[in-house]
């Protein structure tokens, strides 16, 4: 009796020793394919893999980064977003420093905007024809802002007079506009005025006055320098009276 009293009691010594080691055990979680799992503290781990779908129900904060990913055929990990994203209102994506950042090289229609000013700060590089965007023919007076995105213009006055007036110089600086006579004015004139800023430059013609040209065919290209239009070109028939004050 006495050896069985002396080996219980270094069986239940022993016990308590390696409880008082391994007091804390680090616990292991099985999300498997049950439903109803539920962790009801803090789970944290250095490094975790989750090789099924995970489906949150509540918000999740990520403290440190998130990386969306897929794992290729070749075991390679391909960044890719599988539907749209969305970005709140007064909210960037800002890239990061790198030699290529946005590629739409394999897709059509990638970048659209609906109007504003978009900014490059480097050189633009196109490797193809630039199309501009045409707007409707102009048979009455038109009158554009600076949110008019489109620079393309053609003015039919063969009905009557047909006027476009342009924004203020100083509100498009660096802004191009192309304005073709579309068909034969006759007796009428295809007009260009602006709100605001001369026309040639500051010792030009008044916004207000504008131009006027009443030639078969005729075209004209203006620029803003940020106070006023120059004429960078314009084309008019031999003979023909081309873009005069109006």
């Amino acid at each position: 009796m006495k050896q069985i009293a002396t080996l219980a009691i270094s069986i239940f010594l022993f016990i308590g020793i390696v409880g008082a080691v391994n007091t804390n055990p680090v616990p292991t979680y099985n999300a498997g394919h049950q439903s109803g799992d539920k962790f009801p503290g803090v789970v944290e781990a250095s490094y975790g893999t989750i090789d099924n779908n995970l489906y949150v129900g509540g918000d999740q904060a990520i403290a440190g980064t998130l990386t969306a990913a897929v794992l290729t055929a070749a075991s390679t990990v391909s960044g890719h977003l599988a539907a749209d994203l969305i970005v709140d209102d007064l909210t960037d994506i800002t890239a990061a420093t790198g030699a290529e950042i946005f590629n739409y090289a394999a897709s059509t229609g990638a970048f659209t905007t609906s109007q504003g000013i978009n900014t490059l700060t480097g050189n633009v590089v196109h490797s193809k024809t630039v199309a501009y965007s045409q707007n409707a023919t102009t048979t009455v007076a038109t009158v554009l802002t600076s949110a008019s995105t489109k620079t393309t213009y053609e003015i039919d006055a063969s009905g009557a007079d047909a006027t476009i007036t342009l924004p203020d110089a100083a509100t498009v600086s660096g802004r191009l506009y192309y304005i073709g006579i579309k068909t034969d004015p006759g007796s009428y004139y295809a007009r260009i005025k602006a709100t605001a800023g001369k026309f040639g430059g500051a010792s030009g013609i008044a916004a207000a006055t504008g131009l006027k040209d009443t030639d078969a065919t005729g075209g004209i290209t203006l620029l803003s320098d940020g106070t006023d239009y120059l004429i960078v070109g314009q084309y008019f028939p031999v003979g023909g009276a081309g873009w005069v004050s109006g």
